[in-house]
Protein backbone atom coordinates (compact mmCIF):
# COMPACT_ATOMS: atom_id res chain seq x y z
CA UNK A 1 0.00 0.00 0.00
CA UNK A 2 1.09 3.72 -1.11
CA UNK A 3 1.33 6.14 1.71
CA UNK A 4 1.19 9.86 1.37
CA UNK A 5 1.28 11.33 4.80
CA UNK A 6 1.20 15.24 4.96
CA UNK A 7 1.87 16.83 8.40
CA UNK A 8 1.95 20.56 9.76
CA UNK A 9 2.50 22.38 12.96
CA UNK A 10 6.27 21.30 13.76
CA UNK A 11 9.47 21.95 13.05
CA UNK A 12 10.24 22.86 9.60
CA UNK A 13 7.01 23.37 8.31
CA UNK A 14 4.68 21.33 5.92
CA UNK A 15 5.63 18.38 4.39
CA UNK A 16 4.81 15.26 2.52
CA UNK A 17 6.42 11.99 2.98
CA UNK A 18 5.80 9.15 0.51
CA UNK A 19 6.15 5.37 1.82
CA UNK A 20 5.24 2.02 0.69
CA UNK A 21 3.56 -0.59 3.75
CA UNK A 22 4.01 -4.03 2.63
CA UNK A 23 1.25 -5.86 4.42
CA UNK A 24 2.78 -9.05 4.51
CA UNK A 25 5.89 -8.08 6.17
CA UNK A 26 4.78 -5.40 7.85
CA UNK A 27 7.85 -3.30 6.93
CA UNK A 28 7.36 0.50 5.80
CA UNK A 29 9.80 1.68 3.27
CA UNK A 30 9.74 5.57 3.77
CA UNK A 31 10.87 6.43 0.06
CA UNK A 32 10.69 10.61 0.11
CA UNK A 33 10.19 13.73 2.13
CA UNK A 34 8.95 16.81 0.07
CA UNK A 35 7.76 20.06 -0.05
CA UNK A 36 3.75 20.02 0.95
CA UNK A 37 1.87 18.48 -1.29
CA UNK A 38 -2.07 19.04 -1.21
CA UNK A 39 -3.13 16.31 -4.50
CA UNK A 40 -2.89 13.14 -3.85
CA UNK A 41 -0.13 11.09 -5.76
CA UNK A 42 -1.65 8.45 -7.63
CA UNK A 43 -2.64 5.59 -6.12
CA UNK A 44 -1.77 6.26 -2.44
CA UNK A 45 -3.71 6.40 1.14
CA UNK A 46 -3.82 9.70 1.90
CA UNK A 47 -3.34 10.72 5.69
CA UNK A 48 -2.63 13.94 7.01
CA UNK A 49 -3.09 16.46 10.04
CA UNK A 50 -3.91 19.50 7.71
CA UNK A 51 -6.42 20.52 5.12
CA UNK A 52 -5.86 18.88 1.86
CA UNK A 53 -7.51 18.00 -1.11
CA UNK A 54 -8.50 14.85 0.18
CA UNK A 55 -7.69 12.57 2.79
CA UNK A 56 -8.54 9.06 3.75
CA UNK A 57 -7.06 9.33 7.44
CA UNK A 58 -6.92 12.38 9.45
CA UNK A 59 -4.01 12.09 11.77
CA UNK A 60 -4.07 14.22 15.29
CA UNK A 61 -1.82 14.60 18.60
CA UNK A 62 -4.76 12.66 19.99
CA UNK A 63 -3.54 9.67 18.09
CA UNK A 64 0.52 10.06 19.33
CA UNK A 65 0.66 7.92 22.11
CA UNK A 66 -0.30 5.16 19.82
CA UNK A 67 1.34 6.37 16.70
CA UNK A 68 4.81 6.43 18.66
CA UNK A 69 4.27 2.80 19.69
CA UNK A 70 3.34 1.62 16.20
CA UNK A 71 6.74 3.64 15.56
CA UNK A 72 8.51 1.61 18.22
CA UNK A 73 7.14 -1.58 17.76
CA UNK A 74 8.57 -1.03 14.00
CA UNK A 75 11.85 0.14 15.22
CA UNK A 76 12.60 -2.40 17.40
CA UNK A 77 12.30 -4.86 14.87
CA UNK A 78 14.10 -3.37 12.12
CA UNK A 79 10.59 -3.09 9.86
CA UNK A 80 10.74 0.71 9.07
CA UNK A 81 13.35 1.32 6.47
CA UNK A 82 14.30 5.40 5.30
CA UNK A 83 16.13 5.43 1.64
CA UNK A 84 19.23 8.05 1.84
CA UNK A 85 16.60 10.99 0.77
CA UNK A 86 14.17 10.29 3.83
CA UNK A 87 16.90 10.06 6.68
CA UNK A 88 15.58 13.46 7.76
CA UNK A 89 12.14 11.79 8.89
CA UNK A 90 13.71 9.21 10.97
CA UNK A 91 11.82 9.86 14.64
CA UNK A 92 14.43 8.29 16.44
CA UNK A 93 16.81 11.29 18.51
CA UNK A 94 12.26 13.08 18.69
CA UNK A 95 11.05 10.57 20.98
CA UNK A 96 12.37 9.43 24.56
CA UNK A 97 10.25 7.46 26.96
CA UNK A 98 8.71 9.42 29.49
CA UNK A 99 7.86 6.70 32.07
CA UNK A 100 6.70 2.50 31.78
CA UNK A 101 3.12 1.63 33.42
CA UNK A 102 1.42 -1.18 33.74
CA UNK A 103 -0.39 -0.62 30.56
CA UNK A 104 3.14 0.54 28.69
CA UNK A 105 4.82 3.03 27.61
CA UNK A 106 4.58 6.68 27.75
CA UNK A 107 6.47 8.77 24.98
CA UNK A 108 6.88 12.33 24.89
CA UNK A 109 7.30 13.93 21.50
CA UNK A 110 10.87 16.48 21.94
CA UNK A 111 9.77 20.26 21.04
CA UNK A 112 12.51 20.05 18.54
CA UNK A 113 10.27 17.33 16.74
CA UNK A 114 10.17 18.44 12.51
CA UNK A 115 7.29 17.12 10.87
CA UNK A 116 9.04 15.08 8.56
CA UNK A 117 9.74 12.95 11.85
CA UNK A 118 6.42 12.75 12.74
CA UNK A 119 5.32 11.66 9.05
CA UNK A 120 7.25 9.15 9.49
CA UNK A 121 4.92 8.21 13.00
CA UNK A 122 1.67 8.65 11.57
CA UNK A 123 3.06 6.44 8.99
CA UNK A 124 3.36 3.81 11.56
CA UNK A 125 0.29 4.59 13.07
CA UNK A 126 -1.71 4.62 9.48
CA UNK A 127 -0.29 0.85 9.20
CA UNK A 128 -1.32 -0.52 12.48
CA UNK A 129 -4.62 0.92 11.62
CA UNK A 130 -4.83 -0.54 7.69
CA UNK A 131 -4.18 -4.21 9.39
CA UNK A 132 -6.62 -3.87 12.09
CA UNK A 133 -9.62 -2.86 9.36
CA UNK A 134 -8.06 -5.80 6.98
CA UNK A 135 -8.43 -8.15 9.67
CA UNK A 136 -11.64 -6.75 10.72
CA UNK A 137 -12.80 -7.59 6.90
CA UNK A 138 -11.84 -10.75 6.67
CA UNK A 139 -13.62 -11.71 9.88
CA UNK A 140 -16.63 -10.31 8.66
CA UNK A 141 -15.86 -12.76 5.29
CA UNK A 142 -15.48 -15.76 7.94
CA UNK A 143 -18.99 -14.66 9.88
CA UNK A 144 -20.86 -14.23 6.66
CA UNK A 145 -19.37 -17.73 5.32
CA UNK A 146 -20.78 -19.35 8.74
CA UNK A 147 -23.91 -17.53 8.81
CA UNK A 148 -24.86 -18.91 5.36
CA UNK A 149 -23.75 -22.91 6.67
CA UNK A 150 -20.46 -22.84 4.85
CA UNK A 151 -17.50 -24.32 6.45
CA UNK A 152 -14.10 -22.92 7.56
CA UNK A 153 -10.47 -24.46 8.35
CA UNK A 154 -8.43 -24.05 10.79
Amino acid sequence: MKLQVTIGGYAGGMVTLYAIHDQSTDVITVGKVGEFNRARFKDSLVVANVDVDAWDSQFSDLSMQEAVSAWHKRYTTNRLMFSDQAQRANPLNAIQVLKIEERGRKYEINESATSAQIAAIAACWQADLSIKITQAQAFGDDLQTLLRGGMLSI
